[in-house]
């Protein structure tokens, strides 16, 4: 890229409402993207890189471990949290067990339980009624002697409900204790406290989200062992005691590593002070938006703490074809369409067109709510006179097969 397309691109970037950090977190972190590029500036083979003893995955683990109050021999990494998510689904069952994955699951775990083979019974369990409260019933009535992995979402990238996870896994170890417990925390790691989701055997989040690090790199915690299923040039993790729980296959991005685990405990560190932040600006948006022409807001279950994310029903236009582009008109990013979760939306009947997503993070500022808010209430008022443009179908949807429950 030239340094005239480059500098366009960041005078462009400077102007942009950014309300897309579900999806991803921009700006990235100043202190942790100078932290990766002194990385990526580090001679290969050097005292510092590789993963051996004082090397840059090696201090991640131990950074980790220790902001996580954990083992070392616990903290792994991966790619991203798609391929982590793989990894344990596919390596984690055999001919014969049954699985579980709630209704509020993301497609990096409905798509690989699609593709278990036939003789591994993969259920969607309803475990979360519309209005986002537990139906701890449905778990238990499904959970058996021959459960052998849940998979659950520590908070919605839809609603931003952040679940009651600690009861479920309870559940799960009183009626099924043979079982697993895969977490999803994508969207919690660095929003919340990861607490409750540690109590799983398996938690698994990646940089790029709230953490504000670059892509490339996710942290899996690993409690037990894994069947490998990714096979190549295979990491020796220094220190570790037998047999590593996950395999580390391939040459690691140890820039990316190494800077989310610095991203993780300056989020650590800040954690109160960015909630505070957040959630002041979530409810002054939530209020500006309430009652809007062409809006209906998901519903949010007070009693539940959430995430800076809130979806919304379009009832004039899509959202994909008409409230985001009219949006980045205004240059304002937000995100329409199933977002890769389609339980939650088949729950709610929005398979078709899904919904208008906005959310906040570390950096969101007063005038980027007070900016999104006029330009959604602009838009509202030109619906009311001029109606939609012709809607465009969101290609993201995803069935559960119907030789599957």
């Amino acid at each position: 890229m030239s340094k005239n397309n480059q500098d366009t691109m960041q005078s462009n970037a400077s102007k942009v409402v950014y309300l897309n950090y579900a999806a991803t977190s921009f700006p990235k972190n100043p202190d942790v993207v100078n932290v990766y590029n002194e990385a990526l500036a580090l001679l290969p083979g050097g005292n510092r890189q590789g993963i051996g003893k004082g090397g840059l995955v090696d201090e991640a683990r131990e950074m980790l471990a220790t902001g996580l109050n954990v083992g070392k021999e616990n903290i792994y990494f991966s790619s991203g949290s798609t391929q982590a998510l793989n990894e344990i689904i596919l390596g984690s069952v055999n001919s014969g067990d049954h699985c579980l994955f709630d209704n509020r699951s993301h497609n990096s775990v409905v798509r690989p339980m699609h593709e278990l083979p036939s003789s591994i019974d993969a259920e969607m369990c309803p475990l979360y009624r519309e209005d986002e409260t537990l139906d701890l019933d449905a778990l238990t009535s499904r959970l058996n002697t021959t459960t052998k992995l849940v998979c659950l979402v520590h908070a919605s990238n839809v609603t931003g409900t952040v679940y009651d996870i600690k009861t479920v896994i309870s559940a799960v170890r009183e009626k099924a204790p043979q079982s697993v417990v895969l977490v999803d925390a994508a969207q919690s790691a660095g929003a919340i406290d990861l607490k409750d989701a540690l109590k799983a055997d398996y938690v698994v989040f990646q940089g790029h989200k709230h953490l504000h690090a670059p892509h490339g790199a996710a942290v899996v915690v690993a409690k037990r062992h894994v069947r490998p299923v990714i096979f190549g040039g295979g990491q020796t993790l220094t220190g570790q005691e037998g047999d590593p729980h996950l395999l580390e296959v391939g040459t690691q991005n140890h820039a990316a590593i190494y800077a989310t685990a610095v991203a993780f405990g300056i989020a650590s560190d800040n954690l109160l002070k960015h909630q505070t932040h957040e959630r002041a600006l979530y409810t002054k948006l939530r209020s500006a938006l309430d009652g809007v022409y062409g809006l209906e807001p998901l519903p949010v279950n007070p009693k539940f703490d959430h995430v800076s994310i809130m979806a919304f029903r379009t009832k004039m236009g899509t959202p994909e074809g008409d409230w985001v582009p009219f949006l980045q008109s205004k240059n304002i990013i937000a995100r329409g369409g199933l977002h890769c979760s389609p339980c939650l939306h088949e729950q709610l009947g929005l398979t078709q067109y899904g919904t208008l997503r906005l959310s906040l993070g570390w950096y969101t500022t007063d005038k980027d709510v007070e900016a999104a808010a006029h330009a959604i209430h602009e838009f509202s008022d030109h619906l009311k006179t001029h109606g939609p443009a012709h809607p465009v179908q969101t290609s993201c949807s995803v069935s559960f097969p119907s030789n599957r429950k």
